[in-house]
């Protein structure tokens, strides 16, 4: 493998890396944006604990019928690997998510 496609492959993987659970700690209000605007997810709300896994599969539970396909969000494999790198990342702040858990409840989920 080149050094360019090493570079490029390391770039995206920590440009993704954790991205669900980032995006569901950056609350407003407890409550978290699902950040494509041509999807709707099912989902109602999730929990504090492991919340950057639950943002994936909200993700992942979506309707994304209206949207052209080439502006659909994370395809399978990049949800997949965000998998991963959510679940260490929740691990480690898993005391502080406790915390926030048990004094504000769940997150809601809006739109």
């Amino acid at each position: 493998m080149s050094v360019i496609k090493c570079v490029s492959v390391l770039f995206l993987v920590s440009s993704l890396s954790a991205c669900g659970t980032f995006s569901s700690r950056d609350l407003t209000d407890n409550s978290v944006k699902i950040r494509d605007y041509h999807v709707e997810t099912h989902c109602d709300e999730n929990s504090h604990v492991y919340s950057g896994i639950q943002y994936d599969l909200c993700i992942l539970d979506s309707e994304r019928g209206a949207a052209p396909a080439k502006l659909q969000m994370d395809p399978l494999w990049l949800t997949s690997i965000d998998f991963v790198f959510s679940a260490v990342a929740d691990t480690l702040i898993l005391p502080y998510t406790i915390f926030q858990q048990v004094e504000n409840g769940n997150i809601d989920v809006v739109q």
